[in-house]
């Protein structure tokens, strides 16, 4: 008998390779597993970063399991990094408030609320007054905002009224507890709308902003109105100036501060991005060279240095999209093998630096996405419970997470060969909101890749995805392509060739003709060193075609297959 060795695993979740019965537009049967260095491969990925239990937000003496929003970013003030996103508070009036991380390299921290608290407040029983000493009230404080008083046994939560004066608000509810002056307490700003609030970084300041409030800022101790900027869905950073853009009043506007400033904002500061085409702004991105202005069916293109109006060197141009492209923001934008890929509501695209076209391997999978399943975001809808995708480009690979029906788990992979991998969290009922990269002081987890998941609890949890660990359950699996003969085969013996073990097993399955799958067990402690060579496995089948299921499931090992060994010979009658 002739003996077959299969190396090469780079297919992806949906390889094209001829022949091959897994249509375009057929989910392949590949979890949590990629191809590297001439192996197929599973990792702990999914480690838990922040614990279940500690994953709260604590707002005066009140804790509420957050509902994470999309677009969480890593920062870093002085010595100290954040991980900063938004929350959604359903028993604290629907409030959508700022939250951070203050320290992402501990597994014990909770998310905490972005609050001003300076000088401090006196209560009276049955009083909607709040009295304030050493207070500036009017330049950090708005309507609908969350108060609290920050001492132990208050529990109750309010909701600003209005703002008399820098030391005096109204509540919309009489406090119901006697407060001496001089206690405690904190106000944090709360962005009560459909649109959630978009955030970036300068000058060790995050700024952050939403149609429906006053923009704000925090320095990694207080809030603070940004009071000159426009009042903006979008912020996004680029070459030293801060970028607003979608007023209420001017959809289509594109504002930006002075250079290095992002707390003063020149009238003449602006640019109208075709007014007229019925068409809003649904999201900002910087490339390094140039900020493109995404609309919900074109994409502009804002170059140049010096952004004055009265000497502009800026130019704006636009770029060419296919006719069915629609944006819904710019969460799934990232550069990838330099070059600018993005979901356009019909499957992938790419940015060359001068027009759109579809990415090539686009089609590859969209056979794992459905109707139900892979849904652009709805821009009016409320996103913090899941709606759209995000992406970010880790290690030459671009991830992206997917929709699975009702929930958000699934994460997809494209990696630098050009093949997709799809990623099962370990809560299939949970929802994957976003990607940040922290810039750990750790060894193991420097640089690395996390992810934010709200599990089936509704506690939102980070979990460390792309790395190396032991003692994980792992649970993956892939299915090899068809491998198909001009003339009927008769497959004797098998082998399967893997990284040994201490403890776990591989579930290794053939399925002839398409036919029914066969499955045996191996035990990843055969052999001695490291490349492990399994028991003769016998096949024993005539047919056209083989394919091999390959699974590993609650062991507490990683594992690596290396090659499929197989025995054939030309059937004759």
């Amino acid at each position: 008998m002739k003996t077959e060795i299969i190396e090469d695993f780079s297919g992806g979740i949906n390889n094209t390779l001829s022949p091959n019965r897994v249509a375009k537009n057929e989910l392949a049967t590949s979890s949590n597993c990629w191809y590297d260095v001439n192996a197929i491969k599973a990792r702990g990925a999914f480690k838990t970063g922040v614990a279940s239990g500690s994953a709260l937000i604590t707002f005066g003496s009140k804790t509420y399991a957050p509902d994470i929003s999309q677009g969480s970013k890593v920062i870093v003030i002085g010595s100290t990094s954040y991980v900063i996103n938004v929350a959604y508070l359903t028993s604290a009036s629907n409030a959508i408030i700022p939250i951070v991380i203050q320290n992402p390299d501990s597994v014990t921290d909770d998310w905490l609320a972005v609050t001003y608290g300076v000088g401090t407040v006196a209560t009276t029983n049955g009083s909607a007054v709040i009295t304030g000493s050493g207070t500036t009230w009017t330049g950090s404080v708005r309507a609908n905002d969350l108060f609290t008083i920050n001492t132990s046994g208050q529990t109750q939560v309010g909701l600003v009224s209005t703002v008399d004066s820098d030391t005096q608000i109204t509540l919309t509810a009489n406090w119901t507890t006697t407060n001496a002056a001089g206690t405690a307490y904190r106000i944090s700003p709360s962005f009560t709308s459909l649109l959630v609030p978009s955030f970036d970084v300068i000058n060790s300041k995050v700024y952050m902003t939403a149609r429906n409030r006053m923009p704000g800022y925090w320095n990694a101790t207080s809030f603070f109105n940004n009071t000159n900027s426009p009042i903006c869905q979008f912020y996004k950073v680029h070459k030293n100036y801060m970028f607003a853009a979608n007023t209420a009043a001017n959809p289509s506007r594109v504002s930006w501060s002075a250079i290095k400033d992002a707390e003063t904002w020149p009238a003449s500061n602006f640019i109208d991005v075709s007014p007229d085409d019925g068409q809003l702004i649904v999201g900002l991105f910087s490339d390094g060279q140039s900020l493109l202005i995404i609309k919900k069916r074109s994409i502009y293109r804002l170059t140049g240095d010096i952004f004055d109006p009265s000497n502009p060197t800026y130019v704006l141009t636009k770029v060419y999209t296919p006719p069915e492209c629609a944006f819904d923001s710019d969460r799934t934008f990232a550069i990838f093998n330099g070059t600018l890929i993005f979901y356009g509501g019909t499957g992938f695209y790419q940015y060359d630096g001068n027009v759109v076209t579809r990415f090539p391997v686009s089609d590859n999978l969209l056979g794992t996405l459905n109707a139900a399943a892979w849904i652009p975001a709805n821009f009016n809808a409320y996103e913090a419970v899941g709606s759209g995708q995000q992406a970010i480009t880790y290690n030459g690979d671009y991830w992206i997470t997917s929709t699975q029906g009702s929930t958000y788990g699934n994460i997809l992979m494209l990696d630098r060969n050009l093949k997709w991998w799809i990623f099962s969290p370990p809560d299939t009922t949970g929802r994957t909101y976003d990607f940040f990269i922290k810039e750990s002081a750790s060894t193991t987890t420097y640089n690395s890749l996390w992810t934010l998941i709200r599990n089936s609890s509704g506690v939102t949890v980070t979990y460390l995805l792309d790395q190396s660990f032991s003692n994980e359950t792992i649970n993956a699996s892939f299915t090899t392509r068809v491998f198909q003969y001009a003339k009927k085969q008769r497959f004797g013996l098998a082998y399967l060739h893997f990284k040994r073990a201490s403890t776990g097993t591989i579930s290794f399955g053939y399925k002839v003709d398409e036919g029914t799958t066969v499955t045996v067990t191996i035990d990843m402690t055969t052999g001695s060193g490291n490349r492990a060579k399994s028991p003769p496995i016998m096949i024993g089948r005539v047919g056209q075609a083989i394919q091999f299921v390959i699974s590993h499931n609650a062991s507490a090992e990683d594992f690596e297959v290396y090659a499929i060994e197989f025995e054939r010979q030309d059937f004759v009658v």
